[in-house]
C-alpha cells in the first residue's frame, strides 16, 4: 500500500531567553503517527537582545538539509526572526518505531566573551506504528479456528482500498 501524503500536523512552540553566561538546553519529546507535518513555531525565541542575536539553525534529524534563519535587521539591530515558523514533513516509511533527534539552535553573541552562546532545543520525535484501521481495510469474512492448544482464534479476510486481499489470524500473544 502506498504511503499517503502528510495527514497530521503538530505545532511545536519553541521559547527561550538569551543565555548570558553558559549555553542553555531545553528537552522535548513528541510522538507522531504516519506522515506528519511539524510546524516549528519560532515566535517566542528571543531575537531582540542587547548583545546581539546571530541566527537560528534547525537540524530536523532525518537527514534533510539544515535550515538557517537569520534575524531581520532594522537600524543595525536584530529586530525579529525573518521567519516566524518552519514547516517540515516527517515521513513514516516503515511500520515500526523510528526515533528522530531534531535540534534547534538559537545562537547569540556573548557579552563577556567572544564565544557564541546558544539556546538548544533537543526534540526527540518518535514514530509509533501506523494503525491498520486508518488504512481503509474492509472486513470480507471472519471465522473462528481452534489452535493446537484449544484456543479459539479469529481468522480474518481483509481487503485494502487498493483491492489487496489479506488473510490473517489474530493472536494477542506477544512475540518475544
Amino acid at each position: 500500500m502506498a504511503l499517503s501524503t502528510s495527514k497530521n500536523t503538530i505545532t511545536l512552540a519553541l521559547s527561550n531567553y538569551q543565555p548570558t553566561v553558559d549555553d542553555i538546553t531545553f528537552d522535548t519529546t513528541i510522538a507522531i503517527q504516519g506522515n506528519t507535518d511539524i510546524i516549528f513555531d519560532l515566535r517566542n525565541i528571543d531575537a531582540t537582545t542587547f548583545f546581539g542575536f546571530q541566527n537560528v539553525i534547525i537540524d530536523f534529524g532525518d537527514g534533510s538539509e539544515l535550515q538557517y534563519i537569520a534575524p531581520s535587521i532594522i537600524n543595525g539591530k536584530a529586530y525579529s526572526l525573518s521567519q516566524s515558523s518552519v514547516r517540515h514533513t516527517y515521513y513514516q516509511t516503515v511500520t515500526g518505531q523510528v526515533t528522530y533527534n531534531s535540534k534547534v539552535y538559537a545562537n547569540y553573541f556573548s557579552q563577556a566573551t567572544t564565544k557564541t552562546l546558544s539556546a538548544t532545543h533537543n526534540i526527540t520525535i518518535k514514530t509509533v506504528p501506523v494503525n491498520l484501521l486508518e488504512r481503509n481495510f474492509e472486513l470480507l469474512g471472519a471465522q473462528l479456528i481452534t489452535s493446537s492448544d484449544g484456543e479459539a482464534l479469529p481468522y480474518l479476510t481483509l481487503e485494502s482500498d487498493e483491492n489487496i486481499v489479506y488473510t490473517t489470524i489474530y493472536n494477542d500473544t506477544q512475540i518475544q
